[in-house]
């Protein structure tokens, strides 16, 4: 499995292409938009055009396209808590190297 480039993950989605993505996997707003931490109501806004800020597109990458799961995430990232591991990811590498150390030491 190569690794994930960081412009691809932060790379603008449209409106379209989220909506769509959501319709393939057969899923509704609520339950689609709740795995990247999005009400439904937000989740509409950004599939009728707001835009989408940089974390939650990339979580909707790692989440649902490149289909990462806490488990997954825990083990790439070594990590207790996934969700350190997310919010590394959306923060770019440097977070994530730092997160790595601190838990090491434990």
């Amino acid at each position: 499995m190569s690794k994930p480039n960081k412009n691809a993950l932060f790379a603008p989605i449209s409106p379209r292409a989220v909506k769509r993505l959501r319709r393939e996997l057969k899923t509704n707003q609520a339950d689609f938009w709740a795995t990247v931490g999005v009400t439904q109501s937000g989740g509409s806004r950004y599939e009728s055009g707001r835009e989408i800020p940089k974390p939650v597109r990339a979580l909707v990458r790692i989440v649902h396209i490149w289909k990462l799961t806490p488990n997954v995430l825990r083990y790439i990232g070594g990590m207790v808590n996934p969700g350190y591991a997310l919010a590394a990811m959306a923060a770019g590498s440097k977070t994530l190297k730092l997160i790595r150390s601190k838990n090491k030491k434990r």
